[in-house]
Parts: structure tokens; C-alpha cells; sequence
């Protein structure tokens, strides 16, 4: 996915704007007009970066919390009747 944005940004904006951009993807989304119906989408593209960064920092804060609970529950002794508590995060 990453190769077709950098060709396609390579073929669009050029070498020399490519490499000065930041973010050549959002200058590519930029530059798309069909006709004049289908105008403007790096909005649909800041939405879908939003919704990604998201979900991914979430499901590193789950893996954490599973991670440091497995951790947690493997130190006790299995004959022994305290569990291991998930620790709290508090925000």
C-alpha cells in the first residue's frame, strides 16, 4: 500500500515536491478532482488516519494491560487462593 502512495505521489507531484512534502499522501488528496463532483477528500483521508491511530493505540493499551496481568497471575503460586488483580490505569 505504502509503494502505490509513493508512486503514485512520485507520478503526480513530482520528484523535488515529493521529497519537501511532509505528507505527500495528503498533497496527492489534495490534487484529486473528478469532474467537479468528486473534490476535496483529504478529509476522508484525515478521517480514516484518525480512526487508525485510534484503534492501534488501543489495542496497544490492551496488550499492555493483558501482557503486565499474565505477568501478574504467573508470579502467584497456583495453590494459593489470592488472584492477581489487572492493574488500573488511570488517566
Amino acid at each position: 500500500m505504502t509503494s502505490i502512495i509513493v508512486l503514485l505521489s512520485v507520478l503526480v507531484l513530482g520528484i523535488e515536491q515529493t521529497e519537501n512534502s511532509t505528507f505527500p499522501a495528503f498533497a496527492l488528496a489534495k490534487s484529486i478532482n473528478v469532474g467537479n463532483f468528486l473534490q476535496r477528500v483529504e478529509g476522508i483521508l484525515i478521517t480514516i488516519w484518525i480512526l487508525t491511530f485510534f484503534i492501534k493505540i488501543s489495542l496497544l493499551f490492551l496488550s499492555i494491560l493483558k501482557g503486565t496481568q499474565t505477568v501478574a497471575s504467573a508470579g502467584s503460586e497456583p495453590g494459593s487462593s489470592r488472584q492477581a488483580k489487572a492493574p488500573t490505569l488511570l488517566l
